[in-house]
């Protein structure tokens, strides 16, 4: 529904995760070069959000309430995610992503700050940096990952990606690095 510069969802769609590599299709994602955020996070719940877009079209705020990835059952669980989200497009050269989520677990809350950056050089490059921190009650966990993007052409795609993941639950520490490219 769109009213003025307003949007309102209701059913299943993506939470409020703002990263850039949200926003690579399924199928140009490799698992071992997907940050542990991606892998473990499933995005797509029940639930609701609003959106508000600035006249200019190159703001956009949003807020949702949607079922928790940690219910196993939608609703049931009485599990739910609550997230605000930022992005900004407001120059040639630059664009921004930014998001805050609650997940209920279960056995208390998470808390995830998303970031995505990316600097557009000229017609074909990209270069994106997006940065995830979750806390949960006695852990936490970090990922960052900065990748170039390259089209010579709509149908052509060349990615090289890297990152780092640092993780600690309950005492164990969790640190992985991660390179790799896609065509």
């Amino acid at each position: 529904f769109h009213f003025g510069g307003w949007t309102f969802a209701l059913g299943k769609s993506s939470i409020l995760v703002d990263s850039y590599e949200y926003n690579i299709p399924d199928y140009l994602t490799h698992m071992s070069l997907a940050t542990e955020f991606w892998m473990n996070v499933q995005p797509y719940q029940w639930g609701g959000a609003a959106y508000y877009t600035t006249p200019s079209g190159k703001s956009m705020f949003g807020a949702s309430a949607r079922t928790s990835p940690y219910g196993e059952r939608p609703f049931a669980s009485g599990l739910f995610q609550y997230g605000l989200s930022a992005s900004w497009s407001g120059c040639d050269w630059y664009n921004g992503l930014w998001s805050y989520n609650v997940f209920d677990t279960g056995e208390g809350t998470e808390s995830a700050f998303n970031m995505g950056t990316k600097f557009i050089l000229g017609d074909n490059w990209e270069l994106v940096w997006d940065s995830t921190k979750e806390f949960a009650g006695s852990g936490y966990m970090g990922s960052n990952m900065l990748y170039a993007n390259y089209r010579p052409a709509d149908n052509w795609y060349f990615m090289l990606r890297g990152g780092f993941d640092r993780a600690k639950f309950f005492g164990e520490n969790f640190d992985r690095w991660f390179t790799g490219a896609l065509a």
